[in-house]
């Protein structure tokens, strides 16, 4: 164990005998080898500090290099910063037409969307106008007999004692037929002019898409020749050409059934028989054809 004395103001270390009575010998060498393992423990500890700053030395080379690739990456990128910006200045200046594209594309939407309305409309009438001129050519047909099968009998010029009974029985038939159809042909034509009122309530809006798609076409087709939305256009344009014979073919059925109206067949009457002493000094009238 160890001694520590205080002499002349100095503290001095004495080797004190252990309790087993080392000698001094022993205990100085114990000692020297403890001092010398403690030296060779400082110099390990030196390597070990010299190759830590071994390794903060490459650490601070690599932060050098570190540092230099990061103010060559911010040049780089300052200089890709300045070359989008002149890019996006002559992007804008060059494909500033495009922009207007996209508002074409907007207003064929839309426009898309009022055509859609009117055209289920018109569709629905050039449907009904199909049914109605089955009805047409069938009362067509039923007229035409009539009127020829009237003219044949001179069923407006009957005399007694001179025609058949079997003329008259068919004149009579005629008659009737033409009464009946006639309830048809009032139904058409109240028909007819409830498809006219509903076609124009709507003709003036079809003129106004049609103009609107004429003039978005002629717009588009140069520098929005690219967009999906031009072949749309084309689209409702043929749609609302298919819907152009809607007002002839109306035309077309009102003529007919003005005809029809016009068709004049009264009911057989039996005209007198004129005496040959009443005719004698009569001129033979000739009946106009």
């Amino acid at each position: 164990m160890r001694i520590s004395l205080l002499w002349g103001g100095c503290l001095v270390l004495m080797l004190s005998a252990p309790a087993f009575g080392q000698s001094l010998f022993d205990r100085c060498e114990k000692e020297k080898a403890e001092i010398a393992s403690m030296k060779n423990q400082a110099v390990g500890m030196e390597g070990e500090i010299g190759a830590i700053d071994q390794k903060i030395e490459k650490i601070r080379r690599r932060l050098q290099e570190f540092e230099a690739r990061r103010a060559a990456k911010q040049r780089e990128r300052g200089e890709l910063l300045q070359n989008i910006a002149r890019r996006e200045v002559e992007l804008n200046r060059t494909c500033s037409p495009l922009r207007e594209c996209e508002k074409f594309e907007q207003e064929i939407e839309r426009l898309r969307q009022r055509q859609a309305g009117v055209a289920n409309i018109l569709r629905a009438i050039q449907n009904e106008i199909r049914e109605r001129s089955g009805e047409v050519a069938r009362l067509n047909g039923e007229v035409d007999r009539i009127e020829n099968s009237y003219r044949q009998l001179n069923c407006d010029n009957l005399v007694p004692g001179q025609t058949d009974q079997s003329t008259i029985d068919r004149c009579s038939t005629l008659f009737s037929d033409w009464n009946r159809i006639q309830t048809d042909i009032n139904r058409l034509s109240d028909s007819l002019r409830d498809l006219r009122n509903r076609y124009n309530q709507v003709a003036g809006q079809l003129a106004g898409i049609s103009a609107e798609i004429a003039r978005l076409i002629a717009r588009m087709r140069g520098p929005c020749g690219h967009s999906p939305r031009l072949a749309d256009l084309e689209t409702m344009e043929r749609d609302n050409s298919s819907f152009g014979t809607i007002r002839t073919d109306l035309d077309d059925m009102d003529r007919k059934v003005q005809r029809f109206k016009g068709l004049k067949v009264i009911q057989p009457k039996m005209k007198p028989m004129i005496r040959p002493s009443d005719d004698k000094d009569k001129k033979p009238k000739i009946r106009p054809h």
